[in-house]
């Protein structure tokens, strides 16, 4: 989403308008910001290259299983967000979240990860699957299944076709000691022909 805004100001920059019209606009840019679009441009480019070493720095330590060290990457991502003049990650700040959470996850700090998946449902408006699911799995860890049913359940309102919520779920009910209506979603999750759903058919409701 920040490339398409960076394209969307270069872009903006590019277009002729009539003189005069071009003067006013600089006026109330500079007057507006101090800052003319060339150097507000310059300042959001220097963000993004920042930004993007940052996020493969913290991808890097995840794949070396240096866990702390990508939290403390993410953790500085989301804190210079905030002192951003651009507000570059402010758009689509619930990915950084869900990562540090499944870091916290790998670190077994469930209630971490936990925390960290609830702002990032706050931050996708409530319509994105992952940190649902994400946060239900950790709940799952807690033996908190009510609460990983819940997650499920309120994810399949906008997303009714994901077989994973089902499966989960199903799995989530089976262990708080709802075989029956657990077998049925796992049996829901099979119709989309998922695989695991196959097996803990076989392992739970035969």
């Amino acid at each position: 989403m920040f490339f398409l805004a960076a394209v969307l100001i270069l872009s903006a920059s590019c277009v002729q308008k009539p003189k005069v019209v071009q003067e006013k606009a600089r006026v109330v840019q500079e007057k507006g910001t101090g800052e003319p679009d060339s150097v507000r441009i310059r300042k959001m480019n220097e963000e993004l290259r920042s930004y993007m070493e940052s996020m493969n720095n913290a991808r890097m330590k995840f794949e070396k299983k240096d866990y702390n060290g990508a939290i403390a990457e993410y953790t500085k991502i989301i804190e210079e967000s905030y002192s951003s003049s651009s507000r570059r990650v402010s758009s689509y700040p619930f990915n950084i979240y869900i990562a540090r959470g499944l870091a916290k996850d790998s670190l077994q700090d469930y209630k971490g990860a936990i925390d960290d998946y609830t702002t990032a449902i706050e931050k996708s408006i409530g319509h994105d699957a992952e940190p649902y699911i994400k946060r239900g799995l950790s709940k799952i860890s807690l033996k908190d299944y009510e609460g990983a049913i819940a997650d499920f359940t309120k994810c399949m309102d906008f997303a009714p076709n994901n077989m994973w919520l089902y499966y989960y779920r199903g799995l989530a009910k089976i262990e708080s000691g709802q075989k029956d209506n657990g077998c049925q979603d796992l049996k829901k999750a099979a119709d989309f022909n998922s695989p695991n759903a196959k097996e803990a058919i076989k392992k739970y409701c035969n």
